[in-house]
């Protein structure tokens, strides 16, 4: 979800937006009203001029006003607002660009692109060599490039490129250090390393949301970091394998479903029990709090949090601004620990991935079903798919034919060709006793060998990756 819309992936690859379109950043082309607001999902269509062929989206993020999606053939494909260089297009820096662009994987090394996250005016992008490139606004030292810092350049340290980020950042002296994982904050960015599980963060740190302690002073001197820097392995005690992150803080999920927190907290979204801002990442529960096996993912906006667990329950936290704690709070100000959502709500579906935006949230079941909530101007919709008076406190279904009745979060093959995509999609490891579908010996240790990247994060869906009903993932 980004600021006021929402972008949908179905398992056929269709990109549908919905929501508020001033930057044109629903994709829907110049032929669109910018100022418009569309009541029901609309497909996004990826054409490829070049090789006269559309493109199948296997993910989407979101953040603020620019959106940008991965295509199975491994291109990145941008749209919305490019006033800082976010879109990764070299030398455009327009504030509008209502038509999908492509990034072709030959301006990414010549390695395909398997993940995708975008800021609020910055854009990282995962290779499957396991590089970080980086684009956009570099104020606050976000996309990683240090030679940008203090630059003459009259964008004022900006970058249009897609760039690396240069491996030898990310641990080794001889750069084989691969990442498996990143997302984008507001104004900073995290990475989780592929072999070891090790969290790397850096751009802004104003509310201690890089989890650097030393960074973060009591007399609220806060430094930005302007490369990758490691958090301690001691930090967690075990590998990280999802993060997300918004404004002014962190989060990320550990190898044994315990969630972890850092940064501003001044309505409850940490989950710790207290509005309190920490420098430092602290525990925020596990089994202890979510059920068997702990959390799965988390998605943070500025005003709420959610998760949701191993057993595909729902949780959330935060503060009722936001509309998107699926529940009708009534006089309650919000909840300072994670509150599970009524699975009445979803008609007692599992709800297998979610995300928001600082007003509303979307969740999407086992089955493919999708789910939103939150605040709604009235008779302009903002992002949830229908028509809602002000606000729709709990989740509401949105209806199927939509979607042109094309079932969403599921798939019922896996062509070799979409391992890359399957990988992205999953979070913990596939072992030998998987159920789902009949993958062969050497795709299964493929996957098992180390992938642990995750579909979602922070504010975008990538609901072409989730898996299906069968599998012993979910």
């Amino acid at each position: 979800m980004g600021r006021n819309y929402t972008l949908i992936v179905t398992e056929t690859g269709t990109v549908f937006s919905c929501g508020q379109n001033r930057y044109g950043q629903l994709g829907l082309g110049s032929e669109a009203d910018e100022q418009s607001q569309q009541m029901l999902p609309v497909p996004i269509k990826l054409f490829n001029a070049h090789d006269g062929e559309d493109e199948d989206a296997v993910m989407v993020s979101a953040k603020s006003h620019h959106s940008a999606c991965v295509t199975r053939q491994g291109s990145v494909w941008t749209w919305g607002c490019g006033a800082s260089g976010q879109l990764g297009i070299a030398g455009t820096y327009r504030r509008h660009e209502p038509t999908p662009q492509r990034v072709y994987c030959t301006q990414m090394g010549r390695s395909p692109a398997v993940m995708v996250s975008c800021g609020a005016h910055h854009t990282l992008v995962l290779t499957a060599a396991g590089h970080v490139w980086s684009c956009g606004s570099n104020q606050q030292g976000q996309i990683g490039q240090q030679d940008l810092v203090g630059s003459p350049n009259p964008n004022f340290e900006n970058i249009s490129e897609l760039t690396m980020i240069d491996p030898v950042r990310f641990g080794h002296a001889d750069g084989t250090t691969r990442v498996a994982f990143i997302a984008a904050g507001y104004e900073h960015s995290m990475a989780i390393s592929h072999d070891s599980g090790v969290l790397w963060t850096w751009g802004r740190n104003e509310g201690g949301q890089l989890g650097h302690p030393g960074n973060y002073p009591s007399d609220h001197n806060y430094s930005h970091v302007h490369v990758p820097k490691a958090l301690p392995s001691e930090t967690f005690g075990e590998p990280v394998e999802f993060a997300a992150a918004d404004a002014l803080y962190s989060m990320v999920v550990t190898a044994s479903g315990m969630v972890w927190g850092c940064g501003y907290d001044h309505c409850g979204v940490l989950g710790t029990g207290q509005k309190q801002s920490i420098g430092a990442f602290r525990r925020v529960g596990g089994e202890d709090r979510f059920g068997t096996g702990g959390a799965r993912t988390v998605a943070c906006s500025r005003h709420h949090t959610l998760i949701v667990a191993h057993d595909a329950s729902l949780w959330a936290c935060g503060n009722t601004l936001s509309h998107g704690l699926g529940r009708n709070t009534g006089a309650v100000a919000g909840y300072l620990v994670h509150t599970r959502v009524d699975a009445a709500h979803f008609d007692h579906r599992q709800v297998a991935i979610a995300a928001v935006h600082e007003q509303g949230s979307i969740a999407v079941s086992v089955s493919g079903q999708v789910y939103t909530w939150g605040y709604s101007i009235p008779n302009i919709h903002v992002g949830l798919g229908y028509n809602c008076p002000h606000i729709q406190w709990t989740p509401r279904m949105i209806i199927e034919a939509s979607f042109d009745m094309q079932r969403i979060g599921r798939w019922h093959c896996l062509p070799e060709a979409d391992l890359l995509a399957f990988v992205m999609g999953v979070h913990c490891r596939l072992g030998a006793a998987t159920t789902y579908l009949d993958l062969s010996s050497e795709m299964l240790a493929a996957i098992s060998e180390g992938h642990r990247c995750l579909c979602l994060h922070g504010c975008g869906l990538g609901l072409r990756n989730l898996l299906g009903v069968g599998t012993n993932v979910l």
